[in-house]
């Protein structure tokens, strides 16, 4: 931020921005058939939804110290099956 450059996003920006360029924004109404039908009708691509996902878990190792499989495992009992 010092050089005046944006820091990297660390939430859904990514899936917010893709939303705008299909045509979803503030504007839908849950209400409207239209509109809802619209909603419904649209897929979020792999690609945006595995960088979210990417996201999220760099974002949680940041902040917990271990991966998300070696917290369920090791800290909450839980074991891959």
């Amino acid at each position: 931020m010092a050089e005046g450059k944006t820091p990297p996003s660390h939430d859904k920006q990514m899936v917010r921005d893709w939303g705008k360029s299909v045509g979803v924004d503030k504007s839908l109404n849950p209400e409207n058939e239209g509109d809802l039908a619209f909603a419904h009708s649209i897929t979020l691509p792999p690609d945006i939804s595995q960088k979210t996902s990417t996201i999220y878990l760099q974002t949680l190792h940041k902040l917990i110290g271990v991966s998300l499989a070696e917290f369920q495992h090791d800290r909450a009992g839980m074991n891959a099956g």
